[in-house]
């Protein structure tokens, strides 16, 4: 939002009367929107230039100008696809670090819930792909993100465990998905154990919360999207680490389909 407000303001003034003469010009309607875009497109190059001196190669290092860059481009992101995040129950986050876990809709989940929890440090467990997007992708490596690899399960135990890490020693609250990847459907895909491992070696309490909404986020699209993003429950720390992860695994799953939203199996 900051973004989209500095470059308004700034093609506004750029294009206004003090430029065309006294008055507004004619061509003041046609000219914002386009230096509106020259903006935003040099906005994007100076981002392209930073991104070649981040240090992406040093999994879960976190840069507080990155985190400050990547949120803010997102909130940008957000007005650009007309779109209105609403939370529940945030009220039940816990202070301290947590895990969260959430159902996988579209790849725009994690970038809309790290864009909807600013006062959070968090931080997701993503597939290693999203590190390699041109511009965006060496700020969320730099933003404390991990990136995992399918078909590698050694590479995958060691980014579980570092973001355990991440959580108990730095203070970092983590997402994952549980399902592994994106539901396709409206089904809702196995879960995985991973994210209840992660929470146990962390001894950290775990965020059960839902996302509704982000596959329908279009880019300029002129009716407005709301993303849902519900907490449904809170599981202690002393229930995660008391409770086998399969049994985890299964437990939040069912709250999932508890809700109603999906396919019933």
């Amino acid at each position: 939002m900051l973004i989209h407000l500095c470059l308004c303001a700034l093609s506004l003034l750029g294009m206004s009367g003090l430029v065309f003469g006294l008055g507004i010009s004619p061509w003041f309607y046609f000219a914002t929107p386009v230096a509106y875009a020259a903006l935003a497109a040099a906005y994007l190059i100076i981002l392209l230039f930073i991104s070649f001196f981040l240090p992406t190669k040093k999994p879960g290092k976190s840069i507080p100008f990155c985190r400050f860059i990547l949120y803010h481009s997102l909130r940008w992101f957000l007005v650009l696809f007309h779109t209105r995040v609403v939370i529940e129950g945030e009220d039940k986050l816990p202070k301290e670090p947590f895990v969260l876990i959430s159902n996988h809709r579209s790849n725009l989940d994690p970038i809309v819930t790290f864009a909807a929890f600013p006062k959070r440090k968090l931080s997701f467990v993503s597939k290693v792909e999203n590190m390699k997007i041109p511009v965006a992708g060496p700020f969320i490596a730099a933003s404390g993100f991990l990136g995992i690899e399918r078909g590698k399960p050694k590479q995958s135990v060691r980014i579980i465990e570092k973001a355990a890490d991440m959580v108990k020693d730095e203070g970092f609250d983590f997402g994952i998905y549980p399902e592994g990847t994106r539901s396709k459907t409206t089904a809702l895909l196995p879960f995985k154990r991973g994210a209840y491992v992660m929470a146990q070696r962390a001894e950290a309490p775990m965020v059960v919360m839902l996302t509704e909404g982000t596959r329908d986020m279009r880019f300029l699209n002129p009716k407005r999207t709301t993303v849902r993003l519900s907490v449904l429950t809170v599981l202690p720390k002393e229930e995660v680490l008391a409770t086998d992860a399969a049994d985890l695994a299964q437990q939040t799953r069912q709250m999932f389909l508890d809700t109603g939203i999906f396919d019933k199996e």
